[in-house]
């Protein structure tokens, strides 16, 4: 069995429910967030370090992973951006905010090394929020 996407019907449900979200960070897609990639060295050898921002990208994350399943069930869809996709992988929960417990460390350890220090899970989100609505 392949691996698929959700039908349209549901991806549009889905959306509606989310609210255009990332089911486990809960930042609208679409939003411009910092990250920290490796440098470069260059021909000198000197080490040139890059920063660099990235849109929260929709993916269609498999809640129970398709490496376990290989199902495509629709009811087992749910909107997620690239990066917690990314962390999330193939690792399994028995809900979404077990699930968060897991990703938001991992979420907050990737924003701090862009940003700098935060207190807290959601007060980077509220950053992050704040931000983008005041660009709308």
């Amino acid at each position: 069995m392949r691996r698929e996407r959700p039908s349209a019907e549901t991806q549009t449900r889905l959306l509606n429910e989310w609210e255009n979200r990332c089911a486990y960070c809960r930042l609208p897609f679409g939003l411009f967030v910092w990250r920290r990639r490796l440098g470069y060295h260059d021909r000198r050898g000197y080490y040139h370090p890059s920063h660099s921002g990235i849109a929260l990208q929709l993916t269609w994350d498999h809640f129970i992973p398709f490496s376990y399943s290989a199902s495509n069930r629709q009811d087992w869809f749910l909107p997620a951006c690239h990066a917690c996709n990314g962390i999330k992988s193939d690792s399994m929960f028995r809900t979404i905010e077990g699930a968060r417990a897991f990703i938001e460390p991992r979420w907050l350890a990737r924003y701090e090394l862009a940003c700098g220090p935060v207190i807290s899970w959601r007060a980077a989100v509220e950053i992050e929020l704040a931000d983008y609505e005041a660009a709308l």
